[in-house]
């Protein structure tokens, strides 16, 4: 019972001078400095294997611990010698510029779906600040990079071409979804403009023209051979084809979206 009321004591005067005993404790390592260090070295050699036991079941019970303690302290060592590790940094990469360049395309090439699911998650917790860095930078930098943009574009025209072509096959539903809830005026003109257009250029049997209409296979879609205002590969209007049973045919979906309202007449003749 003394055994504890003594230990207890002990605790609650460790506590109450833990400054002075710290002091106490410098003040005697320093003028015992070579001793303490030879002292140890025994200690740890005789005791090795107790001591790793020790260490390892102390790391294993205060792991969480261990680990939050020492995020805590590698950042404030980092915010501490910022200047210092961003000097290194630079003067390694430098160094070794190449080498870097080939381990992070591993990196990226080993770990790509990680990486991905790190900048997404990354984004969704800071989208605004990163919106706002962004704004900021092309305000602060407009003209160069526009200036780059165009030249990149002019440098990768075809691999440009090919990745929107991919990814409009890919997103296809939800890009023209998005683009249709967001343009829904537009969209609401050009189909009256559209049917203003058919109404005023429409000859013959009315019956038939819906009929064809309605029998239309599935997968296919209904095509003015002619296009009800055809353009040329420039874009400028060339021709103002008629909504007559001669003028029209079946076409697969895919082919029709293609052709759109192009004419090469060449091609396309009735």
């Amino acid at each position: 019972m003394n055994k504890l009321k003594r230990k207890e004591q002990m605790k609650e005067y460790r506590k109450a001078n833990r400054d002075k005993l710290l002091e106490q404790m410098k003040e005697y390592y320093l003028a015992n400095k070579d001793k303490k260090k030879e002292y140890n070295k025994k200690y740890h050699k005789a005791n090795k294997d107790k001591l790793i036991k020790q260490m390892k079941e102390y790391r294993l019970a205060n792991k969480d611990k261990r680990k939050e303690y020492f995020k805590e302290y590698r950042k404030k060592y980092y915010l501490d010698n910022k200047d210092e590790f961003c000097r290194k940094r630079k003067e390694y990469y430098l160094a070794n510029k190449d080498k870097k360049k080939e381990q992070m395309k591993e990196y990226r090439k080993a770990n790509k779906d990680k990486i991905k699911k790190q900048k997404k998650e990354y984004y969704l917790a800071n989208k605004d600040k990163i919106l706002e860095q962004t704004k900021e930078h092309y305000l602060a930098n407009k003209d160069k990079l526009k200036e780059y943009y165009k030249k990149y574009r002019l440098a990768n025209k075809d691999k440009l071409k090919e990745y929107y072509k991919k990814y409009r096959l890919a997103n296809k539903d939800k890009g023209q979804r998005k683009y249709y809830q967001n343009n829904k005026g537009y969209y609401a003109i050009k189909c009256r403009n559209r049917q203003y257009n058919i109404k005023n250029r429409t000859f013959g049997d009315i019956k038939t023209i819906n009929e064809f209409y309605k029998n239309c296979p599935e997968g296919y879609h209904v095509d003015h051979i002619i296009p009800l205002k055809g353009v040329n590969e420039k874009g400028e209007h060339i021709v103002s084809g008629l909504h007559t049973i001669n003028n029209l045919q079946y076409l697969p979906a895919k082919e029709n979206q293609e052709k759109y309202n192009k004419f090469y007449g060449e091609y396309y003749t009735i």
